[in-house]
């Protein structure tokens, strides 16, 4: 479904440039659908009943329909199953269980729509010898085969409560900066040829269980190529593409970071939350929004017109390292929420909009990354103006 049209006030957006440190003087139109707002919580909401209700609760107050959640498979698969004891269950679904029988409840079955990242291998899976061979030059990391079969479980277990999963997440960034806690990516370097292997096998899994499922290309984005490191999100597109893709997802997860600059309009050469700023973005080479447009294109291009963009991730740091340049002021992070869902609204094929993340984490400023403090609210709980603004646009939505 589509996002539909959107209006944002000119004091925050204007001709290609828009500075948010003024706040605009009544709040920004938008003719949008409520099905199509998300959040991505980011760790530790799931630990137990006590924290699902809770954010689930805050979640209904917000407005949100769609919530991403992080399901590792090494949780619930943990014990190669080759080497069970005869009788001894496959899976552990203790955690799983509990999050299906709280989205059950009164409160909030119907509620919300989730989708569900499958990611972190268990150690059994990663062994040399347990891995089949791919015919690809760089070999997989894990065994492909048995991620598919776990996941198309996964995905029975969760029947009537998820029907969207994204096979891994960023599996086009192969190292982060050090400063990550997992620097190393499972997929390092990346490697779309397995990758492409991978999807073909999930999607077929999970198909043949007919219960309606979609499965999306996991979480792609960045803008940067850094050899044996990383690609950037729309070039790895084309690359799934030429490795024999086509056919096997049934839509595109995408992270289309732009901050500290505004998500540009197909028109403009730059934007920046400030025009006084030092570092303009160039159009197209920068801005994770630009590089979504191309991958658009390349997903049109290949016959995948009627296909999906989720974008399951945008969002912009209240803190962090201060010589990266992406900090925001808590305005300048409610002008970017609001420039987010008013360029997502433009297209019909942008499936969700997804806020990363609800609340900021405690981590050192100085080092850890901008991730930390891309909150609708600080540490302490407080709202930011981002809180306000994005329940605005829920409340205002069709």
């Amino acid at each position: 479904m589509s996002l539909g049209c959107a209006a944002i006030t000119a004091n925050v957006i204007g001709a290609g440039m828009a500075s948010a440190d003024v706040a605009p003087a009544t709040p920004a139109a938008y003719a949008l659908y409520k099905a199509n707002f998300g959040i991505a919580p980011g760790a530790g909401l799931f630990l137990d009943e006590t924290h699902i209700r809770s954010g689930l609760d805050n979640f209904k107050a917000l407005g949100v329909h769609w919530i991403r959640s992080t399901i590792p498979w090494g949780n619930f698969e943990p014990d190669d199953p080759t080497k069970l004891a005869h009788g001894e269950a496959a899976y552990n679904w203790k955690g799983v269980d509990q999050f299906v029988a709280t989205l059950n409840q009164p409160a909030y079955k119907g509620r919300f729509a989730i989708i569900v990242t499958v990611e972190s291998p268990p150690d059994w899976a990663m062994v040399p010898g347990r891995i089949d061979h791919i015919g690809c030059a760089r070999q997989a990391p894990f065994d492909l085969a048995s991620y598919a079969r776990a996941t198309a479980a996964l995905a029975t277990h969760l029947k009537g409560v998820a029907h969207v999963f994204e096979v891994e997440n960023s599996p086009n960034i192969g190292t982060r900066s050090p400063a990550h806690q997992n620097p190393i990516a499972v997929w390092s370097p990346p490697n779309p040829c397995g990758y492409a292997q991978l999807l073909r096998l999930t999607t077929a899994a999970v198909h043949a269980l007919h219960i309606g499922a979609l499965v999306l290309v996991g979480g792609i984005g960045g803008t940067r190529d850094i050899p044996n490191q990383r690609i950037a999100a729309d070039e790895f597109l084309a690359d799934l593409y030429a490795n024999g893709a086509r056919g096997a997802f049934d839509g595109v997860s995408f992270h289309p970071y732009s901050s500290p600059y505004l998500p540009c309009a197909p028109s403009a050469p730059m934007c920046t939350l400030d025009p006084s700023h030092l570092h303009k973005d160039v159009y197209g080479m920068t801005n994770g929004w630009d590089r979504m447009l191309n991958a658009r294109r390349i997903m049109v291009a290949n016959g995948d017109s009627a296909k999906k963009i989720w974008i399951t991730e945008f969002g912009g740091p209240t803190d962090g390292p201060k010589g990266a340049g992406k900090v925001l002021t808590e305005t300048q992070q409610a002008a970017l929420l609001a420039a987010g869902a008013q360029r997502a609204s433009q297209y019909s094929w942008v499936a969700v909009w997804s806020w990363f993340t609800y609340q900021d984490g405690n981590a050192d400023p100085q080092s850890d990354p901008g991730g930390n403090w891309m909150g609708l609210l600080r540490v302490n709980g407080a709202h930011k103006l981002a809180y306000t603004a994005y329940q605005h646009l829920t409340a205002s939505a069709h």
